[in-house]
């Protein structure tokens, strides 16, 4: 039994797909696989997200990227690593090229099974699938922990969001998807989605003070 003062803590999975809630987005395009199904009891437990399952995992980018463009949000796209992130690697090359704002995901290996000759092993010590991905995207990292998911997740969403605007990769490790993790989050995509227009009588008031400031007159008329 928690105390008041203690945080809410549920699974990677849970808490990915809750932010992904959180900022807005309907739909998450994906390809399942062992890599990747700890996301399907997750999917199931929540409402808020309708999973629409490709044929490959380059279809699921393009569906994620042709989501973006036709919603004004973004997309996600979710594969295994090692073949999986290599076959989305062409549909995140388009979207970087456009300027679309897509998240991709791609499921990693325990930590403990890395460089060990494990299954469609693709971590830092092997094909490594965020060098892979690191050209294509404004961002690649890997997330090793739960701990860590919440700097990394944020992280990626704002350098996706932020100019120029393309997709970002996260390599989700085993442990960070099994791990639990504070359930708490911030949404970033409202900072970033919304144009500000310029309050001219603001920008006004502004110049003049700099100019008193600096003991000048005014010339705005």
């Amino acid at each position: 039994m928690t105390s008041p003062t203690t945080p809410r803590t549920i699974l990677g999975t849970d808490y990915i797909l809750e932010a992904l809630a959180a900022e807005g987005l309907g739909h998450l395009f994906m390809v399942p696989g062992g890599l990747v199904d700890p996301f399907l009891p997750a999917l199931a437990r929540q409402k808020k997200l309708t999973p629409v399952v490709a044929a490959h995992e380059g279809g699921a980018v393009y569906m994620a990227d042709g989501y973006a463009r036709a919603s004004g949000s973004f997309g996600a796209a979710l594969g295994i690593g090692g073949p999986g992130c290599c076959n989305m690697a062409t549909a995140v090359a388009a979207a970087k090229t456009d300027g679309s704002p897509v998240l991709v995901m791609t499921g990693e290996v325990p930590l403990d099974l890395e460089d060990r000759g494990t299954f469609q092993d693709a971590s830092q010590a092997t094909l490594d699938d965020t060098a892979v991905m690191a050209p294509l995207t404004r961002l690649s990292k890997t997330v090793a922990s739960a701990k860590n998911l919440n700097h990394w997740f944020r992280h990626a969403l704002t350098a996706m969001w932020a100019q120029p605007r393309g997709p970002v990769h996260l390599s989700l490790t085993h442990d960070a998807l099994a791990g639990e993790c504070a359930a708490d989050y911030v949404a970033v995509s409202g900072f970033f989605a919304h144009a500000w227009r310029l309050s001219m009588e603001a920008a006004e008031t502004a110049l003049r003070l700099l100019a008193d400031k600096a003991g000048a007159k005014s010339r705005i008329a």
